[in-house]
């Protein structure tokens, strides 16, 4: 089965959003390496996302181990701030150094409609592994799961009209 246009139906309570970032490696002097992890995020137990995952995601191999058990509140801390940060009065703090710790970086975000190509995610890649002091770093947000449970008119979601993931680019 071709892996690359597999589509998966996954738990609506499940959030599941995917990291790129390129960096020097650490093998190959001179060479670059992509790093791609997941943040997820599942309202409920560890073991109904353990169940979900085994079912749709079984090459990631997640164990009860890799999990933390949270309430959504903490979940912003862990997701947004700076490791060891526990107090509800840093949301209302608008500076961006507490936000990802970096003073200057570049975001910018596109909606995407369809899958991208085997050639689409080759370019990609490649874009990924050029030499640079400054390669981009990407996060793909899928879209759906619960917000698809609401009507546009009692909810107003305008990004959601055909899109099926957000794709955020990032320079630091």
């Amino acid at each position: 089965m071709d892996t690359y246009r597999r589509q998966i139906k996954v738990d609506n309570n499940l959030l599941l959003r995917l990291f790129l970032t390129s960096r020097e490696s650490p093998f190959r002097r001179g060479q670059r390496t992509v790093h791609v992890s997941f943040k997820t995020m599942f309202v409920g137990g560890v073991h109904e996302l353990l169940h979900e995952m085994q079912k749709s995601f079984t090459e990631l191999g997640l164990m009860k181990v890799d999990c933390i058990e949270m309430s959504w509140i903490e979940s912003i801390f862990y997701f947004w701030f700076r490791k060891g940060t526990s107090s509800l009065d840093v949301l209302l703090n608008r500076e961006i150094a507490e936000l990802e710790g970096y003073l200057y970086f570049k975001r910018k975000s596109d909606y995407v409609q369809h899958p991208i190509s085997i050639d689409g995610l080759k370019g990609l890649w490649k874009l990924m592994n050029q030499e640079g002091e400054n390669s981009p770093d990407l996060i793909f947000t899928p879209y759906g799961g619960k917000l698809n449970d609401f009507s546009e008119s009692e909810i107003p979601f305008p990004h959601r009209a055909g899109n099926i993931f957000l794709i955020h680019y990032g320079l630091n």
